[in-house]
């Protein structure tokens, strides 16, 4: 972990929400909420034969 950021407002999630889901993160209990930082080594990937598509 690299750092740690409180997230009383829902920036990180409802960012994350909103893109896989297409509506805010529905557990709005903001007490003691923290978005957690990493800092990775090393990415891969894999191209999969499914395609993305988000919600409009």
């Amino acid at each position: 972990m690299v750092e740690r950021r409180p997230d009383g407002d829902f920036k990180y999630m409802d960012a994350i929400s909103l893109k896989y889901a297409g509506k805010p993160f529905p557990f709005r209990s903001p007490e003691g909420r923290v978005a957690l930082v990493i800092e990775i080594e090393k990415a891969r990937y894999t191209k999969l034969p499914f395609e993305h598509t988000p919600p409009q």
